[in-house]
């Protein structure tokens, strides 16, 4: 089990399960939340080497607690970041 890894199963089975699927070396991630729960979003941030590239991947509505948080988030416009980092925040 690693320190970069929170939310895990006893097992580590949701880990397992990320590098498998995403075809991933342990270290690869670089951070992974699997986290659940009421305003808990599941996450992980990995290195694609081939891409030579950072991936962050937001985990998409599972369940009903889930769908509580979707409709509880207030968006925020990413204009001003957008204009400062080079992308289009709208």
């Amino acid at each position: 089990r690693h320190e970069n890894v929170c939310g895990d199963n006893w097992f580590g089975m949701n880990e397992k399960s990320l590098q498998s699927f995403a075809n991933l070396d342990a270290e690869q991630i670089v951070y992974a939340s699997f986290a659940e729960g009421l305003s808990k979003i599941p996450f992980c941030v990995v290195i694609d080497n081939e891409w030579k590239s950072v991936v962050i991947s937001i985990r998409g509505t599972l369940s009903l607690e889930d769908a509580v948080t979707d409709v509880s988030l207030s968006p925020i416009s990413l204009e001003e970041c957008g204009d400062r980092c080079g992308f289009d925040g709208r």
